[in-house]
């Protein structure tokens, strides 16, 4: 009985014994086709959240097998080396190009938008009425993409001011940024060629000095007053122009010189208002000639054309009383230029107030 179960556990032995020997020494390793290779498979996308807010895709490879042609040797295959011996190359990706979305062309109503806003948050005291470069850098037609811009106004480089997204939204700088875009290089300044002062190069100079930015093409007014026929003297345009009243940029000698401003002096006389003053015809106050001095003297360029408000506040309706619009026009609290008696009379601002209180709030 005890031999018996010795035998049986000596054949069980034997045969655990046999088993892993032809494991061990029966394994052959798998050989690879000499035209086999490994090669990265077309990437997955794995989508993260880039630094710009915006969400970009970065290429994760995969290894997939593929037999390559024979006696190829390119990228995909097993090139042989010096010996003979073959060796695998080492998988690459190509570049995939990702096609780009066209950048859509902004409305008009934008452009005009980021023009205001360009005035009416001061760019261009350091950044020049045509974004030419003062103080600040140039910017017109800027190459830095939107993003970056964004990035400098909230968080400036240099000496810049910070300005917070309450004061100044994402949708204001994009409108600001697709304004510069249209902005055109001023080429050469123009020459002096005469002794009397001309319109001719006054035109040219007013031009390439961006004055046309404020003031119109004509010098009708939009957001700086009305320059065509204009009352004041060239003694009284050059104290204006070299200290301010307002918000209007300070044009030094070096920048803008007398003879300079002779000749744009010239210019703003020769473009006589397409009509003629209104003339007051009647004693007491009437919407009609207040409407036709609102006109004539620009105010619709910040104010709108019915006086609902653009750059400058609301008048239509306005709960003011007749003398504190008075105090206000001579001697304003903020932005608004400085209309003295010469300008505009007493009579003409009680026509004024007048049509102003015939719109409705």
């Amino acid at each position: 009985m005890r031999i018996s179960t010795i035998a049986r556990w000596a054949v069980v032995g034997a045969l655990i014994v046999v088993l892993l020997s032809s494991a061990v020494w029966g394994y052959q390793p798998r050989q690879q086709h000499p035209n086999q290779t490994s090669t990265p498979a077309i990437p997955s996308p794995t989508w993260i959240l880039g630094a710009t807010g915006r969400f970009t895709a970065t290429l994760t490879p995969t290894q997939v097998t593929r037999f390559s042609p024979e006696g190829s040797t390119g990228q995909s295959g097993i090139a042989g080396d010096a010996g003979g011996s073959p060796r695998q190359s080492t998988p690459t990706l190509a570049p995939t190009a990702v096609p780009r979305q066209p950048t859509p062309t902004p409305s008009a109503e934008v452009v005009r938008r980021g023009q205001r806003l360009f005035y009416e948050l001061g760019c261009f005291h350091c950044h020049g009425v045509l974004a030419q470069g003062i103080e600040g850098p140039q910017i017109a037609r800027t190459k830095m993409p939107l993003d970056g811009v964004i990035t400098q106004v909230y968080l400036p480089v240099g000496d810049m001011l910070a300005f917070s997204e309450k004061a100044v939204s994402r949708s204001d700088i994009a409108a600001i940024y697709a304004y510069l875009q249209t902005l055109q290089p001023t080429g050469p300044r123009p020459e002096i060629t005469t002794d009397r002062p001309d319109s001719a190069t006054g035109e040219a100079l007013y031009r390439y000095l961006g004055c046309f930015a404020c003031h119109g093409d004509r010098a009708e007014g939009i957001f700086g007053p009305r320059l065509a026929g204009t009352p004041l003297s060239v003694e009284q345009l050059r104290a204006q122009v070299r200290i301010p009243r307002d918000r209007m940029p300070a044009y030094s000698p070096e920048r803008v010189s007398d003879e300079e401003l002779d000749r744009i002096y010239a210019f703003v006389q020769s473009m006589q208002p397409e009509q003629p003053r209104p003339e007051i015809t009647t004693d007491r106050p009437n919407s009609a000639t207040g409407k036709a001095l609102y006109r004539y003297l620009g105010c619709f360029a910040c104010h709108g054309d019915q006086a609902e408000g653009n750059i400058g506040p609301r008048l239509a309706g306005t709960q003011l009383g007749l003398e504190e619009v008075r105090t206000q026009v001579r001697t304003p609290r903020d932005r608004m230029p400085a209309f003295g008696s010469e300008r505009v009379s007493d009579e003409e601002l009680a026509h004024l107030y007048a049509f102003l209180q015939s719109l409705t709030p």
